[in-house]
């Protein structure tokens, strides 16, 4: 299927003809919503095809019966990146595939465009099942090793640790060191391992989950104490505002492990003699409504390449950076299905000089 080449007012329609001929042969759905209303204004053959439906019940659509795993406060929160000039917004769910209880992983990207009186959303949906199959076989592989290494691994470090305190007597100035390096080796594997382990539970649905409301402040005045002593050396301050009052809902152990994580990155990156801010206030209506916690940096920020995949396991920006940092790569992925799996979301604005990490809870009112 070749395209007109005709530029008069007949070659142009014949033009429009023809691109509206490619969409629909398209194998991925495209979706095309009235960004005011939500209606669903078009859909080509493939979505029509996904949904089970037709034509003419298309104006009873919005985002939320096309990807029914996506929730409002969600879909508001996309909305309002869209809103706020992001190209695109890009994210994961499920469909539903013929019968009720069977679903298909999708990636969704909404495009915000200009249209002919009011601006429409274009929504390309894309089956991922072929990429979700080979993460979990990768994801099983991952896990087996982890939990066959976790029991052997704990008894190294167990037994470099006695050596180091000296049970089995006084060792050689050299020897000191070298166990000590062994010490600190064994103890970022352990925690390597424990990431792992902590991700393939809560990927598997295997994480307990104690939600409760929790008042923000205290929570991050707790997390600027505890980490402190990281930032002291460098002078690189931890500051907390937010306001009194302030509750959302979370399992308070998970919320603080991910904020404490958010923070561990931050002090890495920040310049010395800067602060990292964390920040606890009410989203805006139009951002989703909920309980946001911001930390924020003056780093160098987060190179464009890297910001697509930043939250994917593994995902280092630059390897040798990363190591001399101390990094594995699953910290923040650990941030994004912990939030999730809390019923939040969570993202990133980075700039060179400024980063700010953050995640979204729902909101529930004191007491």
């Amino acid at each position: 299927m070749q395209a007109p080449g005709d530029a008069s007012a007949g070659g142009e329609a014949r033009r429009r003809e023809w691109f509206g001929a490619l969409v629909e042969r398209l194998p991925d759905a495209v979706f095309v919503f009235d960004a005011r209303t939500l209606r669903c204004l078009h859909a080509n053959a493939a979505a029509l095809a996904s949904l089970g439906a037709q034509a003419d019940q298309l104006a009873a659509l919005t985002p939320l019966e096309v990807t029914p795993s996506l929730t409002p406060q969600a879909m508001a929160g996309f909305l309002a990146q869209l809103e706020s000039g992001a190209a695109t917004v890009v994210f994961e769910g499920v469909r539903r595939a013929g019968l009720p209880d069977e679903e298909t992983p999708v990636e969704v990207r909404w495009h915000r465009l200009p249209g002919s009186h009011d601006p429409v959303i274009v929504s390309l949906v894309h089956d991922i099942s072929d990429r979700k199959q080979v993460e979990r076989v990768k994801d099983e592989f991952i896990s087996i090793v982890s939990h066959e290494l976790r029991t052997p691994l704990t008894a190294v470090h167990g037994a470099v640790r006695l050596l180091e305190g000296g049970a089995a007597g006084p060792l050689p100035p050299q020897a000191v060191q070298l166990v000590g390096v062994a010490a600190h080796s064994t103890q970022r594997l352990r925690h390597i391992v424990d990431d792992i382990l902590d991700l393939e539970r809560t990927a598997c649905g295997r994480m307990d989950f104690d939600v409760q409301p929790v008042e923000v402040a205290p929570l991050l005045q707790r997390i600027a104490q505890s980490y402190a002593v990281v930032g002291a050396p460098s002078g690189v301050a931890l500051q907390v505002q937010a306001p009194a009052g302030l509750w959302l809902r979370a399992d308070t152990a998970r919320l603080a492990q991910v904020v404490g994580n958010l923070v561990s990155n931050a002090l890495k990156y920040a310049p010395s003699a800067t602060p990292v801010r964390l920040v606890g206030r009410r989203e805006l209506a139009r951002e989703g409504g909920g309980v946001r916690i911001e930390v924020r940096d003056q780093g160098p920020g987060v190179p464009v390449a890297f910001a697509g995949r930043i939250f994917q396991r593994f995902a280092q920006a630059d390897m040798n950076t990363t190591r001399q940092k101390g990094g594995s790569g699953l910290g923040l992925s650990i941030v994004k299905a912990m939030v999730e799996a809390m019923g939040g979301r969570v993202g990133f604005e980075s700039a060179p000089g400024h980063t700010c990490f953050w995640l979204a809870l729902p909101a529930v009112d004191a007491g």
